[in-house]
């Protein structure tokens, strides 16, 4: 569960996501800004290896835990996480084939 300003938000695993990264993308896609797009285009490579991480950290214990509500948050957070990777390695492709 996410909490901010005062209220706790479950996680929502989102299917079928789609951000268009198959249509055209522009080089400088930040406001045409090279810096700011190669900055979080950088970020965006070192991301996938993070969610998996994340996915592993939490694998590792979750026989351990005995909440079916956690349980349940444990399995979305996993989904949620997989699916920012694919997302991720999904621009990055994109970005490979920009050169």
């Amino acid at each position: 569960m996410q909490q901010g300003e005062g209220e706790i938000r479950q996680i929502v695993p989102r299917e079928k996501l789609d951000f268009g990264l198959d249509g055209d993308i522009p080089k400088y896609w930040f406001g045409g800004d090279p810096f700011k797009t190669r900055l979080f285009d950088a970020m965006s490579t070192l991301f996938p290896e993070g969610e998996k991480f994340f996915i592993t950290c939490v694998r590792d214990y979750r026989e351990r835990i005995t909440d079916p509500v956690l349980q349940q948050e444990v399995k979305d957070f996993m989904r949620q996480e997989g699916a920012h990777g694919m997302v991720h390695t999904q621009f990055n492709d994109r970005l490979k084939a920009q050169g």
